[in-house]
């Protein structure tokens, strides 16, 4: 069964993030070895660019977005009409940020055991298993 990979799990790998960078990485490279297998959001894409763009650069942000691309093991689910209507049902349930709701609706869809992020906000949300990488 696959795991679901928030947006900050990729950039806080990316980036080598202090605190979260190094578990991150360890959860990627499991992904990437074959250990395990994930699943996120195009969306994902549009998150990490732009906040890599922001923090790194511009060359940073293509970097990112090619190293997503051709991650193995890893499927990029599309944001389509079903989701949409499943994360505007969660918004409205939680009142929570339409990102969110479209990743967690995402994780459901493609039936993900957990769902690593490190956004506190997710942890209210009954229909997931929210997990973090483990940490130094």
């Amino acid at each position: 069964m696959a795991v679901y990979l928030d947006t900050n799990i990729f950039i806080y790998a990316f980036t080598d993030e202090v605190l979260y960078g190094k578990g991150c990485r360890e959860l990627l490279d499991a992904v990437k070895s074959g250990k395990s297998s994930a699943v996120t959001s195009a969306l994902t894409f549009h998150e990490g660019f732009s906040v890599i763009r922001r923090l790194v650069g511009f060359e940073g942000a293509v970097t990112f977005a090619e190293n997503l691309l051709s991650m193995p093991n890893l499927q990029i689910i599309p944001v389509d009409g079903a989701r949409l209507l499943h994360s505007l049902h969660m918004i409205k349930k939680y009142r929570i940020l339409a990102g969110d709701a479209i990743h967690a609706a995402s994780s459901i869809s493609a039936n993900c055991e957990f769902f690593y992020s490190y956004d506190k906000e997710l942890k209210k949300l009954e229909e997931i298993k929210i997990r973090t990488p483990r940490t130094p």
